[in-house]
């Protein structure tokens, strides 16, 4: 008993079909290239020094150094350029054109008592600007607000945020 040409042409169209439906072509992707950090740190201090003293100081657990930035774990930056200093930590940061980027448990921390804390944050640090797009609690003294969006020029003593609640203690003249 033989093959007839029609049941021979109906198996290869069958096996052919099978392989299209149930067997996924090869999926080839070029390698894509990563970019490749110029330094890595491992629990470090940076300082920034000039003719006048300390400028900056900058801690971290580990950190990568490319071209344009540095990216930080567990940061800690102080800027002490200005007549009230700044501080300001999280669980990582992106140092970047004279801007730090901050996410994770931000907290910023003045040595007049000025304290805010946020989920993300950005210091401009030539400006002196704090700000942050998230929700954030801001703390001085005994006074306190709870907001979004929070612009804070650190050398022009200014605030805007929105969606503010709080309580701000007023002094007695003379104290």
């Amino acid at each position: 008993m033989g093959l007839n040409i029609n049941t021979f042409l109906f198996l290869i169209s069958a096996i052919l079909f099978s392989i299209f439906v149930f067997i996924k072509p090869f999926d080839i992707h070029k390698a894509e290239t990563k970019e490749v950090a110029m330094l890595e740190l491992n629990d470090f201090v940076i300082y920034e020094l000039d003719t006048k003293g300390l400028n900056t100081k900058l801690i971290g657990a580990h950190a990568f150094k490319f071209t344009n930035r540095y990216e930080i774990d567990d940061v800690d930056y102080t800027d002490s350029k200005n007549e009230l200093s700044d501080n300001l930590t999280a669980k990582f940061g992106k140092y970047q054109d004279d801007i730090i980027d901050l996410k994770g448990e931000v907290h910023y921390t003045r040595v007049d008592g000025i304290h805010f804390e946020s989920d993300e944050a950005q210091y401009k640090n030539k400006l002196g600007v704090v700000s942050t797009q998230k929700d954030f609690k801001l703390y001085q003294d005994k006074s306190w607000f709870h907001g979004t969006k929070l612009f804070f020029n650190t050398k022009k003593e200014t605030y805007n945020a929105k969606s503010v609640t709080g309580s701000y203690q007023l002094l007695e003249e003379g104290t």
